[in-house]
């Protein structure tokens, strides 16, 4: 017996919204670098490869996309990531929000090699995330201890949203290790 499936546009429950770093609603700002043999050689940036190995031996503190099995993804499991820097390099989720109301916003958050990466990082200087959710009182920063934090959805907190624009950002700042940007969930409370 042959089932028919419905079209396949719409994976989020009616209360929630999510946007992915595959999506357009996510805008990478990455600093502007300036490379001195670039210069001398006459090489002109291009992103001519759309995904790339996360490989601590050779990181920028500009935002990339590579493929992980752990990522969130509606088709394509992907994640940006970004050498840990002074917070020059921003990535931004935006979501339309359809009602005014109280939401729940979660990051979801990938390990990479994670048996490997306590060893690649200086364990005592933190690895936190860094992010700024802007909600109806202010812009609201919060940071997420990645090594605690468990992988998967994580509650940042729970914030007044009108509808309208919502925005999340992250930045790269961090003293040690890769940041990742996954997707950002808004679940509207009850």
């Amino acid at each position: 017996e042959q089932i028919v499936l419905g079209k396949l546009d719409n994976f989020n429950l009616p209360n929630e919204y999510i946007v992915d770093n595959e999506d357009s609603n996510f805008v990478i700002n990455n600093p502007k670098q300036n490379s001195w043999l670039k210069n001398i050689l006459n090489i002109q940036d291009s992103d001519t490869t759309r995904y790339i190995g996360a490989r601590s031996w050779n990181l920028q503190e500009t935002w990339h996309a590579t493929i992980s099995s752990d990522a969130y993804g509606k088709f394509i499991h992907s994640v940006h990531f970004a050498k840990a820097g002074e917070g020059n390099a921003i990535v931004h989720w935006n979501a339309n929000i359809k009602q005014s109301g109280y939401y729940d916003v979660y990051s979801h958050i990938v390990y990479i090699n994670a048996r490997f990466r306590r060893r690649d990082v200086n364990t005592e200087k933190k690895m936190e995330y860094h992010y700024i959710i802007n909600h109806d009182d202010g812009a609201e920063e919060i940071s997420l201890d990645y090594f605690n934090s468990g992988g998967g959805w994580i509650l940042l907190g729970s914030f007044y949203f009108s509808a309208g624009e919502a925005k999340v950002s992250l930045t790269n700042k961090a003293e040690t290790g890769i940041i990742y940007a996954d997707a950002i969930k808004w679940v509207e409370r009850n």
